[in-house]
């Protein structure tokens, strides 16, 4: 029996050892970052770009997913104009978010990776002048982007693109039903 066990572990062995992806363990460590890109939104009555600056902080849960958490806010200006053009208000609107997603990530070498995920958000929108009832609302995102390591595997440089369907405020001089941010970002992170 001991000739047997032998002789088929011998045998699946290298099946095994082939069947098995090839870890970076030094990629799936904890990470915290800076973020920052152009925003643009959907709404009928802005259409406008704003400056997205946000944090992030990531985590492995197990070889190739990571969780994610990450907050980041935007200010757009929005104007509200009556049938035939006039302006009947004008303000600034700040969407202030915190979202938590699950990522999945390729690695296409020691030094390189992909990854792309989704998730749900809470996010918050603060009108400077007009007033606003209930600002906060729930959304879905989804996120994808290239990383790349240091040489010193410590330091990781990302390029993303993130897609948001956040639930409107339909008060002026936001009416979305469901407002839509797209978001380009390029960002740092430092790997714990």
């Amino acid at each position: 029996m001991r000739t047997v066990s032998a002789l088929v572990f011998v045998l699946l062995l290298p099946a095994v050892a082939s069947a098995q992806s090839r870890a970076f363990a030094v990629w799936e460590r904890p990470a915290a970052g800076v973020f920052i890109g152009p925003s643009v939104n959907g709404d009928r009555n802005s259409g406008d770009a704003g400056l997205d600056v946000g944090f992030v902080f990531d985590t492995p849960v197990v070889f190739g997913h990571r969780l994610r958490a990450d907050a980041s806010r935007v200010t757009w200006r929005f104007e509200e104009r009556d049938y035939p053009g006039a302006l009947k208000a004008s303000d600034l609107v700040t969407l202030k978010s915190i979202r938590l997603s699950v990522l999945n990530v390729r690695h296409a070498g020691a030094r390189a990776a992909g990854y792309a995920g989704g998730g749900y958000g809470a996010y918050r929108y603060e009108y400077a002048q007009l007033p606003l009832h209930n600002p906060w609302r729930g959304g879905f995102h989804a996120v994808a982007g290239l990383e790349t390591i240091s040489q010193s595997q410590r330091f990781a440089v990302d390029a993303e693109v993130r897609l948001h369907a956040i639930s409107g405020t339909r008060q002026p001089p936001v009416f979305s039903v469901a407002l839509f941010k797209l978001d380009a970002a390029i960002g740092m992170k430092m790997r714990f």
